[in-house]
C-alpha cells in the first residue's frame, strides 16, 4: 500500500513566521557632555591687598627677588617680603622728620634697588628713591623701620632714578631737561647730561631714565616732549633717538635681548608700541588699548609698561575700568589677560628679575600680585 505524504506550500514562508519577533529595546540616550573651552592664562594670583588708603606711586622687586619695595602717595615706603606670604617686613616714611613735625611728606615718585655682589649672600640690599624736592631716599636693611633723606639738587623735582649695573652710581632726571649721574658712596655728582655746553637732553619733563641692563654706560630716557632717547654717557652723545611718542610715567621699557623696547604713548593716542632699536624710524608693532563698536583704535595716556622677560608679553597701565592688561605684542597684540581688580588707575607695574612674578598697584592703595606661569601657547 502506497504511502502518501502532505507537503506544506512554503512558497509565502517568513523568517518571521517561522521565529516570533523580538519587541525592539529603546536605548536610554545619554546627555551630551558640554565641551568646554579651555582659557590659559600666564598669571596665577597670588596676594591682592590693600597698603593704604592713599594711591600705590612706584613698585621695585630687588634683585634676588625676595622683597618688594612700594612707594605710597603719602611718602610711606613699605617693603613686603615675597618669601614669606608678602607681609610688611619694613614700613616707615621717606622723610621722618618731616613726618614727626607733622610737615609734608613728598611722596617717592621713582625706587631703584642695588646690585649686590657677595659670595656669601649675606650683603645688605640697598634701596634707593627719587622725590620732588630734588632729594633722593635711602634705605638698607641695618636701617631696619627709617631711612635717610638727602638733598641732591634743590632746583630740581625728581620722577624717576635707577642704579646702573655694578651698582655703584646712579642717574636721577624730573623737571631740568638733564640727566644727573651721581657717586653712589659720597653722592658727589658724576656728570649732568644735557646740561652746559652739550645739547639739552629733552625739552619738557623726563619721567624715565634707565641704564642698560648689561651695558653701564648705556641709558635712555624719556620724556613729555615726545621723544625717547638713547645716551652715551661717556661721551654725553645721542646714539638713537624715537620720536612721536609722549612719556606720561614709567612707560619706556627694555626687553632682556636687549633691542626690544615698548613705549607707552600719551594724549595723542599713539599707544602701546614695540621697537627694534636697530632700526628706529617706525614701530614693529603698535598695539592699541581697545576698539570702540564701530573698530576706531581706542589709548589712553600710559603710566606704566613692562616687559615680561621671555614670553613676548608686555603689561601696560592707564586710567580705565580695566586699569592694566597683557598683551601678546608677537602675535600683533592680542590681550592675554585683564587686571580686573585694580580701581580707578594703575599707576605701577614691576615684574621681578627671574620673571616669576609681577606686581601692580592702584590709585585706591590696592596691590596685585600674581604669579608668572612661564609656558608658550
Amino acid at each position: 500500500m502506497a504511502m502518501q505524504f502532505a507537503f506544506k506550500d512554503l512558497s509565502n514562508f517568513t523568517k518571521a513566521e517561522e521565529e516570533p519577533q523580538k519587541p525592539a529595546v529603546v536605548e536610554e540616550q545619554k546627555p551630551k557632555k558640554e565641551v568646554r573651552k579651555e582659557w590659559f592664562s600666564h598669571f596665577t594670583p597670588n596676594t591682592f591687598q590693600q597698603l593704604s588708603e592713599e594711591s600705590v606711586f612706584a613698585l621695585k622687586y630687588s634683585p634676588d627677588g625676595s622683597m618688594l619695595a612700594s612707594s605710597l602717595q603719602d611718602g610711606q615706603i613699605q617693603i613686603l617680603s615675597t618669601t614669606f606670604s608678602n607681609t610688611v617686613l619694613y614700613q616707615f616714611y621717606s622723610d621722618p622728620e618731616a613726618k614727626a613735625a607733622r610737615r609734608t611728606t613728598f611722596p617717592v615718585t621713582g625706587l631703584a634697588w642695588r646690585s649686590v655682589y657677595n659670595a656669601f649672600g649675606d650683603a645688605p640690599q640697598h634701596l634707593i628713591g627719587s622725590m620732588c624736592d630734588g632729594s633722593v631716599m635711602r634705605w638698607n636693611q641695618e636701617f631696619n623701620n627709617t631711612a635717610e633723606r638727602l638733598i641732591l639738587n634743590p632746583k630740581n623735582q625728581y620722577q624717576c632714578v635707577d642704579y646702573c649695573g655694578y651698582g655703584n652710581r646712579f642717574a636721577v632726571a624730573g623737571m631740568l631737561p638733564q640727566i644727573e649721574v651721581y657717586d653712589d658712596e659720597t653722592l658727589k655728582p658724576i656728570q649732568f647730561v644735557g646740561s652746559g655746553a652739550m645739547a639739552r637732553t629733552h625739552t619738557n619733563k623726563i619721567f624715565t631714565v634707565k641704564f642698560n641692563p648689561v651695558y653701564s654706560n648705556l641709558c635712555y630716557s624719556g620724556s613729555w616732549d615726545s621723544t625717547v632717547k638713547f645716551w652715551d654717557i661717556r661721551t654725553n652723545q645721542i646714539t638713537a633717538e624715537i620720536s612721536q611718542t609722549q612719556t606720561c610715567g614709567d612707560s619706556v621699557d627694555m626687553d632682556s635681548d636687549l633691542r626690544t623696547v615698548v613705549t607707552g604713548g600719551g594724549t595723542a593716542g599713539e599707544g602701546i608700541q614695540i621697537w627694534d632699536v636697530r632700526d628706529l624710524s617706525k614701530p614693529v608693532t603698535k598695539i592699541d588699548w581697545s576698539k570702540s563698536a564701530v573698530g576706531e583704535a581706542i589709548n589712553r595716556s600710559y603710566n606704566a609698561v613692562k616687559f615680561v622677560p621671555g614670553l613676548n608679553l608686555v603689561v601696560a597701565g592707564c586710567s580705565d575700568d580695566i586699569t592694566a592688561k597683557c598683551f601678546n605684542y608677537k602675535t600683533g597684540g592680542n590681550v592675554m589677560q585683564d587686571f580686573h581688580k585694580l580701581k580707578r588707575s594703575c599707576f605701577a607695574i614691576d615684574v621681578s628679575k627671574d620673571a616669576s612674578q609681577i606686581a601692580l598697584g592702584d590709585y585706591c592703595g590696592n596691590l596685585e600680585i600674581d604669579n608668572i606661569v612661564k609656558a608658550h601657547i
